[in-house]
């Protein structure tokens, strides 16, 4: 988690300090197209790695109905993946996570990322699979995870129940793969 902290900080620093490189006195040159480097952040101990907990709280999200796509858009191939895993998901289990996030969504005109981020700060404060034990409720807690805070045992039941502990390998390296596919669409 502080690699998470530490790396959302740095970008932080650099976006702030690049937006504060121009007075609003001065007009900013015309930007110059310059060619993207890769910063290498493992010599500064920061890795990323797909986080089993982000991975289960996102398939139990679309489980629970949260559906980011713009119609007509097809989901990725790890979402595909995890929808066609997730066809034989107890009933019952399945309405009761819909329940929950229904009853939690938040008002319009929030979007599908501003639903998911509070489910996401959940994940990240969960104990690692296979436990997923919530941490305990307190005002040091950022609001929007409290708000969610009671969604923790049906993410746990969850992972149990629709197995995901079985798939979590295959998961992680599809997870992976997508993110590569990104990167490389991105450098493009």
């Amino acid at each position: 988690m502080k690699h998470y902290l530490l790396t959302a900080l740095i970008i932080f620093v650099i976006t702030t300090t690049a937006l504060t490189q121009t007075t609003p006195t001065q007009r900013p040159a015309t930007p110059q197209q310059r060619p993207a480097t890769r910063v290498d952040l493992t010599q500064y101990g920061i890795e990323f790695q797909a986080d089993q907990r982000l991975i289960v709280m996102m398939a139990a999200l679309e489980a629970a109905g949260w559906n980011p796509l713009p119609a007509g858009r097809e989901p990725s191939a790890f979402r595909a993946m995890v929808r066609k895993d997730l066809t034989n998901l107890d009933p019952e289990l399945r309405e009761r996570l819909r329940t929950f996030y229904q009853r939690n969504l938040l008002p319009a005109p929030a979007t599908a990322a501003d639903q998911s981020s509070r489910y996401v700060s959940l994940a990240l404060a969960l104990s690692p699979v296979p436990n997923l034990d919530a941490p305990e409720r307190s005002d040091d807690l950022p609001s929007g995870l409290l708000e969610v805070l009671d969604f923790a045992p049906l993410v746990r039941e969850f992972y149990r129940r629709s197995g995901m502990e079985e798939k979590m390998v295959s998961y992680v390296r599809a997870y992976q793969a997508e993110g590569d596919r990104f990167d490389h669409r991105r450098r493009k």
